[in-house]
């Protein structure tokens, strides 16, 4: 009987485990944080061409767009995100560079909310399509 119990507990912990992987994390722990991204919008990015995503203050972001420099405005609430007010520098790349570049500006601008899965950061859209899936820098 004893081993029953054991085995259903254990049983819990991973499912409440796998589902807290999923869960997104505070908005306050990403004050600070530095990502760089790993796909966008289901793909790969260019070798070498890094796009970053770093939470400055509960306000403001800035980064790479693996051409230029960005920066913008934030709302952050409990897994939800709203980018706003980005500008940035105007260098031209490879056009690989720039097709990433656009991708990567459009993603962060759909994202709506965000969720923490295994070490990785998910930027969501309105319909929950992952947008840009990012690891710690």
């Amino acid at each position: 009987m004893l081993r029953i119990v054991l085995i259903a507990l254990s049983a819990a912990g991973l499912a409440i485990g796998c589902q807290s992987a999923r869960a997104a994390p505070p908005a306050a722990s990403l004050i600070g944080t530095s990502w760089v991204a790993e796909e966008i919008d289901g793909r790969a990015v260019v070798e070498r061409a890094q796009s970053t995503l770093s939470f400055d203050t509960a306000d403001r972001i800035t980064g790479h767009t693996a051409c230029n420099r960005y920066f913008g405005g934030l709302e952050l609430g409990d897994g939800t995100i709203r980018v706003k007010s980005t500008g940035s520098t105007r260098m031209a790349c490879a056009p690989a560079v720039m097709e990433q570049e656009s991708r990567f500006l459009e993603g962060l601008a759909a994202a709506r909310a965000f969720r923490g899965e295994d070490s990785k950061l998910l930027l969501l859209d309105d319909a929950g399509r992952v947008r840009v899936k990012l690891v710690p820098r």
